[in-house]
């Protein structure tokens, strides 16, 4: 998500993002499908890194695929935590009235039906779909121009 309200700074300087709609399926735009990147990694974050080829960002793409096999591991926990928060807010517009659907489609993301090794592959193809993808970068010109940010 596009804004500072999602970002909380802890008391040791790290950057921790705490807006889990968009994982939850809340995207922006209202989920008229729009933002169709498996997740934000813009061009900015990747030049930041040193490019596609650079050493860095080839790193931040192996901790990605770690990252993502830890968080499968206990997808369970993950979903069952998402669905005591829909029992506790049904209303919240993460939900949208269908805390089922919403939590089907939760713990499909983690791709239970796929071996780790079909997993490891999928996730390079997820961040294959992210690195510049045209709707992101055109959700975000979008963003700026009613921003007022030219």
């Amino acid at each position: 998500d596009r804004h500072n309200g999602n970002i909380l700074l802890d008391s040791e300087g790290h950057l921790i993002h705490i807006d889990f709609g968009f994982m939850i399926g809340n995207s922006p735009g209202g989920n008229i499908g729009f933002e169709a990147a498996p997740f934000k990694l813009t061009a900015e974050y990747v030049e930041l890194l040193g490019g596609p080829d650079s050493v860095h960002f080839k790193a931040f793409r192996n901790l990605f695929v770690k990252a993502f096999m830890a968080l499968r591991r206990r997808s369970h926990r993950i979903t069952l935590l998402a669905e005591m928060v829909s029992v506790g807010a049904p209303n919240l517009p993460c939900f949208a009235g269908a805390p089922e659907r919403v939590l089907s489609e939760l713990a499909g993301r983690f791709r239970p039906d796929l071996p780790d090794r079909a997993v490891h592959d999928y996730v390079h193809w997820l961040f294959n779909n992210a690195v510049d993808n045209w709707t992101t970068n055109w959700y975000d010109k979008y963003q700026r121009c009613c921003s007022g940010i030219f």
